[in-house]
């Protein structure tokens, strides 16, 4: 568990056109967590931002019906929201030291909530860890804001370190909203001061599609990677042009294990995707996709979806004084 007031974060001097000044932390007080507790911290000291702890308490009393029977319901109730508020109060406790910390407590349905609270709080980010599981790619497909997820730290050891980006992997299919996220990755470049690595995968499929297309049966895989590269360079920024920590790639394979093994090659990768509505493009980067690829790598992942979330309401639980 983290120590109060052991972590002091440097801030570098990023001129970005990204900030983190908002983070939404949804936790179960996991300490397979760990990770993503200590980046999220990292992340909001770099632009003097907020921490925001969020905890839902799962309305689950009506599905056991048996035990309303034995039990009364509302001391049930009270007795699951002040335990999710004393584990919420101990670990803003320790994650508190130089960063604004403010927790909150909401009861419903996981997804909706912590959705719902990115919306009103206009987070710039949602940082995941290992103990949300399924929840982080459900969370993913329901909100226009950036998702970052954590894998399960190593078994050995607790992490003490805060994750170091040293370099940037953008996986992009090419869409339209590539030039969108490329963008975005070339910020965060810029923040982490990380080299940046641009992958796209040839899939069969999108072979025989290329060559059905543009008429060319014949060496498909070869002119479809340059016309890969091409797109890939057209996508860089002006500013980056001539920069040398920029690194272009073409790859023929299964997106997840050619992402996977290059992930591997490079050293502190964050890796970032970009997702699609479902049916609106081949299906690269959905959110299964990123699920696959999350329980290959032991870095972070972070995934950015276009599209935005109907209005909704989160249901506050008043936490006790």
């Amino acid at each position: 568990m983290l120590k109060a007031g052991a972590h002091r974060f440097s801030v570098p001097d990023a001129k970005s056109e990204i900030t983190f000044k908002k983070i939404l932390l949804p936790t179960d007080f996991c300490e397979c967590e760990e990770p993503a507790w200590l980046f999220a911290l990292h992340l909001a000291a770099l632009h003097d931002g907020e921490v925001i702890v969020q905890h839902v308490v799962k309305d689950d009393i009506p599905r056991f019906a048996h035990a309303a029977v034995v039990c009364d319901e509302s001391e049930v109730e009270k007795h699951l929201v002040t335990a999710a508020d004393n584990e919420m109060k101990n670990l803003v406790g320790h994650l508190e030291g130089g960063v604004s910390v403010r927790r909150v407590l909401a009861k419903g349905r996981v997804v909706e909530e912590i959705c719902a609270l990115a919306e009103a709080e206009d987070v710039d980010l949602i940082v995941m860890g290992a103990a949300d599981g399924g929840i982080a790619g459900k969370v993913l497909r329901s909100t226009s804001r950036p998702v970052l997820t954590f894998p399960v730290p190593p078994a050995t050891g607790s992490v003490s370190e805060t994750f170091k980006v040293k370099s940037i992997l953008l996986a992009t299919d090419l869409s339209a909203h590539s030039r969108e996220l490329v963008r975005y990755a070339f910020e965060l470049k810029k923040i982490f001061v990380a080299s940046i690595h641009l992958l796209y995968v040839i899939e069969t499929t999108q072979a025989i599609e290329f060559a059905i297309k543009h008429g060319q049966p014949s060496h498909t895989v070869a002119k479809m990677k340059e016309w890969a590269l091409h797109e890939l360079r057209n996508l860089i920024p002006t500013e980056f042009a001539d920069d040398p920590g920029v690194d272009l790639s073409v790859e023929r394979g299964s997106v997840t294990q050619v992402i996977a093994a290059k992930v591997l090659e490079i050293d502190g990768c964050l890796t970032v995707l970009g997702t699609h509505r479902r049916g609106l493009t081949h299906p690269h980067f959905r959110g299964a996709t990123r699920d696959r690829l999350s329980a290959r790598v032991d870095s972070p992942v972070l995934s950015k979806n276009p599209m935005r979330i109907s209005e909704s309401r989160s249901i506050a639980v008043p936490l006790p004084r």
